[in-house]
């Protein structure tokens, strides 16, 4: 014959079946669980209760070994850091025709930029101990197309180093512009122009 769990239940309780398996009997406010088995035996609510606080402490104990080993986990990474160059492509006229052809250079321009060579002239003007792959590996640019602007990207565990990295290769940018812009009449120029210095931030 099948077993029963009796538990017992507020007034508030929802009449009539709650679910497979389980039958509730409104007069005395108790819910018999079918289970396999033999015998019968009974649990209410309060012995729930009074076995989840016995037994508490053992998750107390599981968060406190993981809130520790979170800790010892972030305490041993190095921290990286990341520095942000925005470089704003700037027409030097506000017509349709000039502003469609700034927006027009943004990828070559980032094709341009994103390239060995930039990064060992980087390297040479930084003087810095790596090699080119390395340090192209270590920095992301993209173009924005509704603001007109390039972000230049620099991960390193050395905040300065990547904020020199982010500038640099910020400076190559323009330059890159101004040798375009010599051969080109004043009015047709698109220039690059950094509004602020590279913005460090922790990830």
């Amino acid at each position: 014959s099948p077993t029963y769990l009796t538990l017992a239940l507020p007034e508030t309780a929802v009449c009539g079946t709650i679910a497979p398996f389980f039958e509730y009997e409104p007069e005395r406010f108790i819910v018999f669980i079918k289970a396999e088995g033999h015998g019968e035996f009974s649990m209410n609510l309060g012995e729930y209760v009074r076995i989840l606080v016995r037994r508490g402490w053992i998750m107390l104990l599981l968060a406190a070994i993981t809130a520790v080993g979170a800790y010892l986990l972030t305490r041993d990474q190095t921290p990286v850091y990341r520095a942000s160059q925005t470089v704003l492509i700037v027409p030097s006229r506000s017509d349709f025709g000039l502003t469609e052809a700034s927006r027009l250079l943004l990828n070559p321009l980032v094709v341009a930029m994103y390239s060995e060579q930039i990064a060992q002239e980087i390297i040479n003007d930084l003087q810095l101990d790596m090699t080119a792959p390395a340090l192209k590996g270590d920095v992301t640019i993209a173009a924005d197309q509704l603001r007109l602007t390039i972000q230049i990207d620099v991960n390193s565990t050395d905040s300065s180093l990547a904020s020199a990295v982010a500038r640099a290769w910020g400076l190559k940018l323009q330059d890159y512009r101004n040798a375009r812009n010599a051969t080109a009449r004043q009015e047709d120029r698109v220039t690059a122009e950094m509004p602020d210095a590279p913005q460090i931030s922790q990830i």
